[in-house]
């Protein structure tokens, strides 16, 4: 799990420094969201395995988007591991359409998130910590690769709050 938090995390910088010198070739299709979610699920099966932790999905097979599939797939991957991170039991990921596009969720049953992530623009001006291991960069890599997709005269979006269904945190990715 750690080498693949390491790699994940080499690949991130990698397509952030891409992206910011403008060579990055991100390419949106359009793409099953089940599929997507199938994927993303499979990759951190075992992790949730060896803590006996449920993984749900609620995506309907009919549902389609126009994104990035690496990039998406790389945002949803670093979401599911914090969520199985701090869940007890449980981690859902769901997804749905909306008048303006797909909103795509992770959540868990966790104790949410901590109130400076919610209260401070998601905590990317906070620093770093060595205690946590805490970066902010999959936060960052989430919101970078959200405001990539626009249509409709309208950016992607990321939000973080607590609730929901399984009571803890809830990782929304909202896609035009």
């Amino acid at each position: 799990y750690e080498a693949q938090r390491v790699t994940d995390h080499l690949v991130q910088l990698l397509a952030l420094y891409k992206i910011e010198q403008a060579f990055y070739p991100f390419d949106p299709q359009e793409h099953a969201l089940a599929d997507l979610s199938r994927e993303a699920l499979a990759r951190v099966a075992d992790l949730a395995g060896l803590n006996c932790i449920e993984l749900e999905c609620d995506c309907p097979d009919d549902l389609y988007g126009w994104f990035d599939y690496e990039l998406v797939f790389g945002v949803l991957v670093q979401a599911l591991h914090n969520a199985l991170r701090y869940s007890r039991k449980r981690v859902k990921l769901a997804a749905r359409a909306r008048e303006s596009g797909v909103l795509i969720q992770v959540e868990d049953d966790g104790p949410g998130y901590p109130e400076f992530l919610l209260a401070q623009g998601n905590g990317l001006e906070k620093g770093i910590s060595f205690e946590t291991g805490s970066t902010g960069l999959g936060l960052y890599f989430a919101q970078v690769v959200a405001q990539l997709h626009k249509g409709g005269g309208r950016r992607g979006s990321l939000c973080l709050e607590n609730g929901g269904g399984l009571g803890g945190g809830r990782f929304l990715l909202d896609l035009p």
